[in-house]
């Protein structure tokens, strides 16, 4: 579903097909999936229930907040190394808008792309929603989403939606850097 005016690269249901197929494609972020190219022993899935402990203790050992995380559990993905959780990030969607939300990696997974991994299945998953626009707020890895399209924007270009998610969350200080990318064309 999208926005008057706005047009998608493919149908909700073609954008599933793609990602069903497990093809390399790219999108209007222009970022290719490469699972084929995970590190030996990872696997990115869906966060469970029984995830939860692990993922907050993986935000607060790298002082980012876990807070808002147990209600929206069912938008975050894990990358699994071996049993125990090497990272997570969570996608919040509303409506055409997205959060993405809570971009961890443990120390010992650093530098081994697992975050760009997970970026690239969140930026996937929003397009398989039909996510119109992702938003994000961070405090020192602007470099870092800057390689997959994101943009530096003003706190006030911040949809209404996003803008309470993160107030909700209580997380992000006032001088987090708020992002933004369009995976619908124009």
């Amino acid at each position: 579903m999208t926005r008057a005016g706005a047009h998608c690269i493919a149908s909700r249901g073609e954008r599933w097909q793609l990602a069903q197929a497990g093809r390399a494609f790219t999108l209007s972020w222009q970022v290719r999936i490469m699972s084929a190219v995970l590190p030996p022993g990872v696997v990115i899935r869906a966060a469970t229930a029984a995830d939860l402990p692990a993922i907050e203790a993986l935000l607060g050992g790298s002082g980012l907040s876990a807070r808002g995380v147990e209600g929206q559990l069912a938008g975050f993905t894990v990358a699994e190394a071996n049993g125990a959780i090497a990272g997570s990030a969570g996608l919040e969607l509303y409506a055409g808008d997205a959060l993405l939300r809570s971009l961890c990696v443990a120390p010992a997974w650093r530098g081994k792309r697992l975050g760009a991994h997970l970026v690239e299945h969140m930026l996937t998953e929003g397009a398989v929603q039909a996510v119109d626009d992702v938003y994000l707020l961070t405090m020192d890895a602007e470099r870092f989403f800057a390689r997959f399209g994101f943009l530096t924007v003003s706190r006030r270009d911040l949809p209404f939606t996003v803008t309470r998610a993160v107030t909700r969350a209580g997380g992000c200080p006032d001088t987090a850097t708020p992002m933004h990318l369009r995976l619908a064309l124009p």
